[in-house]
Parts: structure tokens; C-alpha cells; sequence
């Protein structure tokens, strides 16, 4: 485990001893903030936009390198980089990185730089690394795409570049993609293009979905569904267009609500609600208004709150994604059997592993449903009532009312699995009156429409499980094949490694590194949990079991640990007995139980 700058057991400590005495204040939750840094107007000021009442304000952190203009960002959970740019009185590139840590706020200089002073790159994000992509170094236009490692701090050039060298580019990224927008060639001509680099291989391809028009010096926002290109620089005019990618089909498309005023150079930071563009100005204007987009209705205001300078080329920084708070707080177990079905929605806090249960029901009683989710609601699909169904129902997380939105399974199942993408969740397999089947079908989390896309398992699979990371599903259960769902073009494979038999009836649960299978019925009951390494999808048993062997139980996960959740020990004893599984040791521990017996109960967490 990593022990340096910013390592993996420190941050969990942090955060975990946060959570348990419910210390907000001490470790200000990352997506809270947004930062605008630098700029053309020769600032070291990181002034900070609080998302909550958006209010904008100088911390008293500043670039200790002194003022810079023209330089990219970088960030992950716990840390915002700012890297390269001009510095004054002659403008000289620099290959500087600056650290801002979200946590505290204190600005540092890391010591690990850039290989080379540039300036005027993309700066894109992904979970393990971040990107610095073409740009401008020492009077050169540049094609490569260099790499800095969060774990160490190091940078490398991996040598997957971008199609053609340009600098001036911008750009907007999901956890799957990163995506480059527009920019100059080395002769000052404009581009349109959006390469598009892949996380998972850092393979770069351009998926023929781009700009209207040449275009550079974007003002980037986004969120999980959508990117939004604001103004920028338009041969000879500067322009107030916002351009939107949808990240589900990359599709390109000016939704009609602009800047009230052409603008160029601007800095964007988001919210899962807003984007924010700050700062900008075109030649003899410059800026210090902040533009918000709402990202559910694409209007565009003015919230009346400005950047306490102007700023022109600066870098935009968002503090993340929460772990604790707005994410992950919660788990949920729907429906189930004992003694007879049940409709009841049982609710985890992660922050003290203690249940309730909130009053707020599935609209009929289930069980053997599949659940999918995003940060906002989780779906119900399917089940057993105890006639089988195809009703899917709606968990909104901000209230926990439970409603069917009326858009349905295409076929009445049960006894399957779900898995969820940021943008879809997939529900695979199960069985059907008289029948087992293997159909993927999909629910758009954008409208909630339902469709089977043709992309199905290898063979029909009931009694199935999940585990998922930010790049793949994998479904597995009632035979020992494990099959791979490739969110980012829906192709299901089979990557030949499987379990090490056949179980049935057992749960999952995972997080970013790895999934875990737990419990199930060979025959005879098992306690056995075995794990799938994500990074090299390798299995193994590493040795630390439930305490009984138990199956058709439910299964959730927080970041830091997962819960195995009610189930059968026998064919007539069910029980409502939780154990957690800690994440960091995969040590095992009894959980406080769930309030009444039950099996074939189906979880969920208040975040995908």
C-alpha cells in the first residue's frame, strides 16, 4: 500500500476517522469547491468558488512560484496540480507543478515537474493518473501526452499521443474518456477535432464526433452526462456559442443557450449541478464574471458572485468527487423473503453501520429483483411478487420516496443481476416463466428509457452477481464463467478467468481495485470468499471467509468496505446477520444486523 505524499492507507485513515466522529469541518468534503488559478492577469491567487452558496472568496493560498499564465490542471480526490505555463517579466515556459491539497488548502511545490517547460496544454483526469496533452514547449507545438502518476507524483510520457500537434486545446472528461477539444496546429490554423483518449489502455482514437467549427481557447464544464465547450476564439472573432458533448453517443450539438457576451480564455469548474465559467475577455476586455449553466434545463445566468480579479487563461480546478458526504453515505437492501415476500427498504448508514428503516417501501412486495444506480436514483428491477414481474422502481436518493416511473423491463424476470456505468445501468440475464435467459438490457439514466441493446452474455445465467469498476461489469453465478461487460462500447466477452466452481445463490461486492464473491450453495451452503483483481482480472481466495456458510443473501458497498447482508444458512433457518468486509486488509467482522431475517434481498448504494 502506498505510504508517500498522498498515500492510499493515509487518506482512508483520514476519512474514515472523519466519518466515524462525523468531522466534516476538519477535512472539508472534495466537490465542495471549485478553484480558478493564475491567469493572464499575472495572479498567485487561488480564489475559491463554494458550490453551496456560491460564494466567492481568496482563501490566502497562493502559487508559491509566483504568477503564471497560460498553465493546465490536473486533479484527483485529494489534490488539484497546476503545471507549466509563461512566467513574467519575459514569459519564459516553465515546467513547474504546483499542489494545491483539497484537504487544507495549503499550496506546496511537490518537486516532481513537468519533463519539459510547456505551456497551453489539455489537462485531463483519470482516476490513477493525470494527462497533459500537446501544448507548446520551448517554441514547439507538440503531439505527446505526458503522464503524472497520483500515486507518486512521477511523470512519464507513455507514448500514446494525439493525432496531430496543437496547442490552445481544452477539454472535458468522464471516469472512462478524456476528450480534447479544438486548439491551433504549429501554423496558427484552427481545429474542430476531439480526440479522444481511453483511461483504460491510454489509447487515443478520434471518434469522428466533432466541433461545429475550428475553434480554441474553449471554457470547458461538465458532469456526468454532458461536456460544454463555452465561447473561445473563432478565426478573427471571439464567439459566445456553448457547444455540448453528450458523453453516452459523443454526439455534438449547440443546445442554444450562449455567454451573454463573446468571451475567450475562460476557466471552467463544476458541480454535479452546475458549471461555472470564470473569467475570460477577449482583446481590449477582460473578465472577472462568473457564468453558471444549469446542467438540467442548459440555461444560463449570472449568480451575481465574480472571481475576485480578473482572470484570463487561468486553470480551473474542482475539489473531486466526495467520498463520504453526497456519496456513498448510504446503503440500501429492497424486498426479500421471510416468511413471506416482503416489500420493506432497509437502510444502511455507512458512517455508523447502523440500520433503520425509513418507512419508505417498494410499491409491492418482491424479492430476486436486480438493482442499478447513479448518484441520484436506484432502480428496483424485476422480481418475483410471487408472480414473476418486469415493474421497475424509482429510489430517489434526496427523500428515499419510492415510485415506478413507468418505463419497464421489456420482459418479466427474475433472479438476475444489475450493473451500472455512469450513464446506463445494465441488467443481466436471470430467468424467465419457463425459461433462462441471457439478454443485457439497458435502463438510460438520462430519461429512463428502457432498451436491449443486443450486446447479451455468452450463454443464459440465473442466480448471477456483479462487481463493477469505472471501466467494466462482470457477471457471474449459477456456473463458474465470469463474463465481462465493456461499458464503453457495450460488448460483452468472456476473459477466461473464472471462479473455481460453479456457485450459486451468492452475493457481490467491490470497489475500485477489486471485486469479492461471497457465500452461495454448491451444494452444500459455503463461506467461501473469493476475489477478482480488476487490474489483471485474475481470481483467487484470499483467505478470509464469512463466518457461515449462507446464501441468497444481499450485498452493498460503501468506499471503504463491503456488506454481506441477510441470506439462508439452511433451507429453513434465514437470518439477518451482516458482515463487513474491510476493503484496505479484506479482514472480516460482524456488522449490526439487519432488522428483521431475510433472503433474496437485493442492495444498492446511493452513488454508482
Amino acid at each position: 500500500m502506498a505510504t508517500g505524499v498522498f498515500g492510499l492507507n493515509r487518506v482512508y485513515k483520514n476519512q474514515y476517522q472523519n466519518v466515524k466522529s462525523n468531522n466534516f469541518a476538519s477535512w472539508p468534503e472534495s466537490g465542495n469547491y471549485g478553484y480558478y488559478a493564475s491567469g493572464s492577469n499575472l495572479s498567485t491567487v487561488f480564489a475559491r468558488l463554494d458550490f453551496s452558496n456560491e460564494t466567492v472568496s481568496d482563501p490566502g493560498k497562493y502559487l508559491p512560484s509566483g504568477s503564471r499564465r497560460f498553465a493546465m490542471g490536473v486533479f484527483n480526490n485529494s489534490y488539484g496540480y497546476v503545471g507549466g505555463g509563461d512566467t513574467p517579466p519575459n514569459f519564459i515556459n516553465t515546467n513547474t507543478i504546483t499542489r494545491l491539497d483539497f484537504s487544507t488548502e495549503n499550496v506546496s511545490l511537490p518537486g516532481n515537474n513537468l519533463p519539459s517547460a510547456g505551456t497551453n496544454a489539455a489537462g485531463v483526469s483519470g482516476k490513477s493518473y493525470g494527462y497533459f496533452a500537446g501544448g507548446n514547449y520551448s517554441g514547439f507545438v507538440s503531439s505527446n501526452i505526458r503522464r503524472l502518476d497520483f500515486s507518486n507524483e512521477t511523470f512519464s510520457i507513455p507514448g500514446q499521443n494525439i493525432p496531430s500537434e496543437r496547442h490552445y486545446i481544452r477539454s472535458v472528461f468522464t471516469d472512462l474518456y478524456g476528450y480534447l477539444a479544438g486548439g491551433f496546429d504549429p501554423g496558427f490554423v484552427l481545429t474542430n477535432t476531439i480526440p479522444r483518449l481511453d483511461f483504460s489502455n491510454e489509447t487515443v482514437s478520434s471518434p469522428g464526433k466533432n466541433l461545429p467549427s475550428g475553434r480554441s481557447n474553449v471554457g470547458p464544464i461538465f458532469n456526468n452526462y454532458f461536456g460544454y465547450f463555452g465561447g473561445g476564439y473563432l478565426n478573427g472573432p471571439y464567439i459566445s456559442n456553448i457547444t455540448r458533448l453528450d458523453f453516452s453517443n459523443e454526439t455534438v450539438s449547440d443546445p442554444g443557450n450562449n455567454l451573454p457576451g463573446v468571451r475567450g480564455h475562460i476557466a471552467g469548474t463544476s458541480s454535479n449541478t452546475y458549471g461555472y465559467f470564470g473569467g475570460g475577455g477577449t482583446p481590449g476586455f477582460d473578465s472577472n464574471v462568473i457564468n453558471r449553466l444549469d446542467f438540467s434545463s442548459t440555461t444560463l445566468n449570472n449568480p451575481g458572485k465574480n472571481l475576485p480579479m480578473i482572470v484570463v487563461s487561468a486553470v480551473g480546478l474542482t475539489g473531486g468527487k466526495s467520498y463520504t458526504k453526497m456519496t456513498k453515505t448510504y446503503g440500501y437492501f429492497g424486498g426479500g423473503y421471510f416468511p413471506v415476500f416482503v416489500n420493506t427498504i432497509s437502510r444502511l448508514d455507512f458512517s455508523t453501520d447502523g440500520f433503520s428503516n425509513p418507512g419508505k417501501n417498494l410499491p409491492t412486495v418482491r424479492g430476486w429483483t436486480a438493482a442499478v444506480s447513479n448518484n441520484f436514483y436506484g432502480y428496483f428491477g424485476g422480481g418475483a411478487s410471487p408472480s414473476i414481474i418486469n415493474t421497475i422502481s424509482r429510489l430517489d436518493f434526496s427523500n428515499e420516496t419510492v415510485s415506478d416511473p413507468g418505463k419497464d423491463l421489456p420482459l418479466a424476470r427474475y433472479n438476475f443481476a444489475g450493473t451500472s456505468s455512469n450513464s446506463y445501468g445494465y441488467f443481466g440475464g436471470g430467468a424467465a416463466p419457463g425459461t433462462e435467459i441471457c439478454t443485457i438490457t439497458r435502463l438510460d439514466f438520462s430519461n429512463e428509457t428502457v432498451s436491449d441493446p443486443g450486446k447479451n452474455l455468452s450463454s443464459a445465467l440465473q442466480n448471477s452477481v456483479t462487481v463493477s469498476n469505472s471501466s467494466y461489469g462482470y457477471f457471474s453465478g449459477g456456473h463458474s464463467t465470469i463474463s465481462r461487460l465493456d461499458f464503453s462500447n457495450e460488448n460483452v466477452s468472456n476473459p477466461g478467468k473464472n471462479l473455481s466452481s460453479a456457485l450459486q445463490t451468492m452475493t457481490a461486492v467491490s470497489n475500485n481495485s477489486y471485486g469479492y464473491f461471497g457465500g452461495g450453495y454448491l451444494p452444500p451452503y459455503i463461506n467461501t470468499i473469493s476475489r477478482l483483481d480488476f487490474s489483471n482480472e485474475t481470481v483467487s481466495n484470499p483467505g478470509k471467509n464469512l463466518p457461515v456458510g449462507v446464501s441468497r443473501l444481499g450485498g452493498t458497498s460503501s468506499m471503504f468496505f463491503g456488506y454481506f447482508a441477510g441470506g439462508q444458512t439452511s433451507p429453513t433457518v434465514r437470518t439477518a446477520s451482516v458482515s463487513k468486509i474491510d476493503f484496505s486488509t479484506e479482514n472480516i467482522s460482524a456488522s449490526p444486523s439487519l432488522p428483521s431475517a431475510r433472503n433474496i434481498l437485493t442492495g444498492l448504494s446511493n452513488s454508482n
